[in-house]
């Protein structure tokens, strides 16, 4: 006898809604800057591709090291703070050094201070794009489970992964369908942010501001922080924790605006050896 889990239609539409959400937004975004500026979308690539290297390879291995050390790693899971501080502090110095790196270096022959833009988009638009690949997995299941049942959607899946499946199907059925669309403004709050930061770090790494990278670190470290803690339990309100990831992030965006309008704008040299201003 099937043990009768269901996925609330409405929160497959929510989940659908999302998801849409969540591949138009970046690509609205990119198209928006490109026809506004005119900038190349080679800063978009390296965005992306950053983001693989400094965060999905290299921040992984920094994972799998601390975390299989067997003090600091009871120390960094059993202990909210730990969990917190440390996860954010990971991804504030992995992200924000990367991006420095690619102004720095693999930027090197672009100029015009909108490619931190695009760089941004880019960053932040791949980690959107990962996050709706998990909510594609998601609703599958869902999707699975409503037509075939648990029991018999688990009898096709090797066993080993039999209890795993149950528990995410469970996990499924018992969210409210409205979370699926706060995962959506989340990722728009996130996409604000990595653009507001890469306007920080490109003026680490090209206008002389040096201050402006540690500054960038400690602002993604402390965003990130209010996951880990409702992760862990210590904040309980799903809506207190956007709120004040939200706060991070206008608060941010103002900053990153009133710099952006004062850094000097580069100068390209075009094919004919002039020189115009890039906007």
């Amino acid at each position: 006898m099937d043990s009768g889990i269901l996925i609330p239609q409405s929160s497959v539409l929510c989940m659908a809604a999302s998801l849409a959400g969540m591949v138009l937004a970046p690509v609205l975004a990119v198209v928006f800057l490109k026809k506004r500026t005119g900038q190349k979308l080679y800063p978009l690539l390296v965005g992306a591709l950053t983001f693989f290297v400094f965060v999905r390879f290299l921040e992984n291995i920094l994972h799998q090291v601390v975390l299989g050390v067997p003090g600091a790693g009871n120390l960094i899971l059993n202990n909210g703070w730990a969990y917190a501080i440390y996860g954010g502090l990971a991804a504030g110095i992995f992200e924000e050094i990367g991006r420095f790196v690619a102004f720095k270096k693999l930027l090197k022959n672009e100029r015009g201070k909108r490619i931190s833009l695009m760089y941004g988009l880019g960053h932040g638009g791949i980690e959107t794009f990962l996050v709706a690949l998990s909510l594609v997995s998601t609703m599958t299941l869902a999707f699975a489970v409503n037509k075939m049942g648990i029991d018999a959607y688990i009898a096709t899946i090797p066993a080993a992964s039999a209890d795993t499946v149950r528990n995410a199907a469970e996990s499924i059925a018992s969210q409210p369908a409205w979370i699926y669309l706060l995962s959506f403004l989340e990722r728009l709050v996130a996409m604000g942010l990595h653009l507001s930061l890469s306007v920080l770090v490109y003026g680490a790494a090209r206008c002389g501001k040096k201050w402006l990278l540690p500054a960038a670190i400690g602002i993604h470290s402390f965003s990130d922080m209010f996951a880990g803690l409702y992760q862990k339990g210590i904040l309980t309100s799903v809506f207190l924790t956007e709120f004040l990831i939200l706060a991070v992030m206008v608060i941010t965006a103002v900053f990153a605006r009133k710099l952006y309008l004062e850094y000097p704008d580069e100068i390209e040299k075009t094919a004919d050896n002039s020189e115009r201003i890039q906007q």
